[in-house]
């Protein structure tokens, strides 16, 4: 166990597995896009919902597994007696490799998935705790053994003095039974005290610390721990996560919306676990804004770059590779003004032929006219005329890349980026949330007409992305 404190008080005291399910929906701070009134709840356990992951697959095998000799290997995988507790110790060793990022140093409050505190090399508590439970679980150790908690790391001092600390941490049962607390913060007392306003205590060594549990959780369910004598708590999640403002930044629940649901839909024949990959890595391009490129989302008018990127993943043969090619696929029709420009055909939009771009003509003059050009109080690189002059005959799409997300290198030279720059944002002409309608400032300003957009360009999506998928699978599975 990686803690380096002298006592733990009253750890048997607590049922960890939980003694009462209560709702896991946490009422969200963060207003649905384009309203300024709508707000969303957001189910708790969407942070542990990502099965499979790619990234946390590679980490677990390449940082955790590989490198250890040959009999070490086999008892990670083998399902021996002892072979579950080894993984967790596995699991816990390679924790060194990360770092507390605390969320004043980061800048912001929302909390990361597994995949953006890897890609991150760590984050706070919770972000660290989130990530130990995706290693445990792809590590095949069983959610009914482990759950994440939110509680109090309650610290009392020599005198008797105590100071009470918000905290996350993940309960592991052991195979004899017993719950063991791993938490993901190596030296918690030195980290708790670096990273928070209390000052430093002199006999520190002395010091004893509890962990008291307010709510476990799984991917199955929430459930709140009652105190140390059975005694029943009112607390409520909401109330103890003090409706925090993470959540006006990050809606994973949103995120894994339409493209699963295209994915369901137009991917019937591989395996459950073939598409959980391809849904997984659909999902990781959209949340791992740390390492954001308009090419994956056909966004800032990258539309030839993007599918020529989209051809690249799908010649590959990887089943991440397929989902990362299909979620640009279904973004193109979502974010470009293709289904602005083209006219249906008996009800439908014709499929997109990258082979053979399109000319959108002067439909372009009514989008310019009708949307703002900068973002984060940046001046555009041309004036609108000079901008409508500039992309005119040319397909676009809006840009979004905000003030928490990195930009390629190599796409940032002022030449390339200026007139990009200058596009209109990504929300005021993407049609890729139904809760965005009715916003007056975007291209579709009425709820009717978003809607409308909305079921044209999804049908598209859906259509193309099974033409894809079909000849892809043939290639490569048949």
């Amino acid at each position: 166990m990686c803690l380096n404190i002298s006592r733990i008080n009253r750890t048997f005291s607590y049922n960890w597995a939980g003694d009462e399910i209560v709702s896991p929906l946490v009422t969200a701070a963060r207003l649905v896009p384009g309203s300024k009134r709508v707000s969303l709840d957001i189910d708790v356990r969407e942070f542990l919902a990502v099965e499979h992951s790619a990234e946390v697959r590679n980490f677990l095998l390449d940082k955790i597994v590989d490198g250890r000799p040959w009999e070490e290997k086999e008892r990670f995988f083998i399902g021996k007696k002892g072979s579950f507790d080894f993984r967790m110790r596995c699991v816990i060793e390679a924790f060194g490799k990360f770092r507390y990022l605390s969320v004043k140093g980061r800048g912001r409050e929302e909390w990361l998935l597994p995949a953006e505190t890897l890609a991150n090399g760590g984050g706070d508590c919770e972000d660290l705790a989130f990530l130990l439970m995706a290693l445990l679980g792809e590590a095949e150790i069983s959610q009914s053994c482990l759950r994440l908690v939110f509680g109090e790391l309650v610290e009392t001092d020599p005198g008797g003095g105590q100071s009470r600390h918000a905290h996350a941490w993940v309960m592991y049962q052991l195979e004899g039974g017993a719950w063991m607390i791993l938490d993901p913060l190596e030296r918690v007392d030195q980290h708790l005290r670096a990273k928070s306003a209390m000052k430093p205590k002199p006999a520190v060594a002395a010091a004893s610390y509890e962990y008291q549990p307010l709510f476990v959780f799984n991917r199955d369910h929430l459930w709140r721990v009652h105190g140390p004598n059975g005694e029943k708590r009112s607390r409520d999640l909401d109330t103890y996560l003090g409706r925090r403002k993470f959540w006006k930044h990050y809606d994973p629940a949103f995120a894994m919306g339409v493209h699963n649901d295209i994915f369901d839909n137009q991917m019937k024949e591989p395996s459950w676990f073939e598409r959980f990959t391809v849904k997984s890595a659909s999902l990781a391009v959209d949340a791992n804004v740390l390492s954001y490129d308009p090419r994956d989302h056909c966004d800032f008018a990258y539309i030839g770059d993007g599918w020529q990127r989209i051809q690249q993943r799908l010649a590959s043969g990887d089943v991440g590779d397929l989902g990362l090619a299909c979620h640009a696929v279904a973004d193109f029709y979502a974010h470009s003004l293709y289904g602005h420009v083209v006219a249906p055909i008996a009800g439908k939009l014709p499929l997109y032929d990258p082979a053979q771009p399109i000319n959108p003509g002067a439909k372009q003059d009514a989008v310019f006219s009708r949307t703002r050009f900068s973002i984060n109080n940046d001046k555009p690189a041309l004036s609108e005329a000079q901008t409508r002059t500039y992309w005119q005959g040319k397909l676009i799409s809006g840009q979004w890349w905000r003030s928490f997300t990195t930009y390629p290198n190599d796409i940032q030279t002022p030449p390339v980026l200026g007139p990009r720059r200058c596009l209109p944002d990504h929300d005021l002409l993407a049609v890729d949330d139904r809760s965005a309608a009715d916003n007056p400032k975007h291209l579709y300003p009425t709820m009717a007409a978003y809607n409308a957009q909305f079921d044209l360009r999804k049908s598209a999506a859906e259509r193309h992305v099974r033409a894809v998928f079909v000849v892809w699978y043939a290639k490569h599975r048949s």
